[in-house]
C-alpha cells in the first residue's frame, strides 16, 4: 500500500491540503466528486424539505379534467309559423330563457343568418338559441323542469312550426 501522501491543488477549499491515499492512485475528477458529495446532499436534502413544505393540490385523474373542461353545448334551431311575432319571442326568450344564470356559458338567441349561397342548404328555420351547460345533469334535471323554460314552451309554442335540437360536448 501506498502511505504517501499526495497534494490536491485542484480542490478550491484551503482548509484541505493533503490526503491520504491508500491503494492505486485516484483521478483527480474522483477526489473532486467526494470533496462535493457533502454539499451535494445538503442541497438535495434542502430541497426535498422544500418540496414538502409546499401545499399541493390534489391531484386529478386526466378523465376528471377532461369533464371539467368540457361543455355540453345545447343548440335549438326554431321554425316559426307565419305571422308568429318575432320580435316579442326573442325578447321573450332573452327575459325568461336568457335570466336562468347556472349556464356554463353566455345565453346566445337570434335569426338564422345564412349566407345567399348557402341558402339552399339551409332548412327552414329561421331563429336559434344557443346554450352551454357543465353536465347532463344541469341540462336534464334543472335546464329542462324549470319554470323559465316551461313558460316559454307554453306561451310560443303553439307558434311554432318546427324545431330541431343538436347537443354536443366540446
Amino acid at each position: 500500500m501506498n502511505s504517501n501522501p499526495r497534494r490536491c491543488g485542484f480542490l478550491s477549499n484551503p482548509g484541505i491540503k493533503k490526503l491520504k491515499v491508500y491503494g492505486p492512485p485516484l483521478q483527480e475528477g474522483f477526489l473532486l466528486i467526494l470533496y462535493n458529495v457533502k454539499h451535494i446532499s445538503i442541497l438535495f436534502l434542502s430541497i426535498c424539505l422544500l418540496s414538502l413544505s409546499c401545499k399541493q393540490a390534489p391531484l386529478k385523474s386526466s378523465k376528471e379534467e377532461g369533464l371539467q373542461k368540457k361543455v355540453l353545448h345545447h343548440m335549438v334551431a326554431f321554425e316559426w309559423k307565419k305571422g308568429a311575432p318575432l320580435d316579442s319571442i326573442m325578447k321573450s326568450a332573452y327575459n325568461t330563457l336568457g335570466k336562468i344564470d347556472f349556464y356554463a356559458g353566455p345565453f346566445s338567441y337570434g335569426d338564422n343568418s345564412v349566407s345567399v349561397i348557402d341558402q339552399e342548404y339551409s332548412s327552414n328555420n329561421t331563429h336559434v338559441m344557443h346554450i352551454r351547460f357543465r353536465s347532463h345533469y344541469d341540462r336534464d334535471s334543472v335546464y329542462m323542469p324549470s319554470e323559465l323554460h316551461m313558460a316559454f314552451g307554453k306561451k310560443w309554442g303553439p307558434h311554432m312550426k318546427s324545431i330541431k335540437v343538436f347537443d354536443w360536448w366540446e
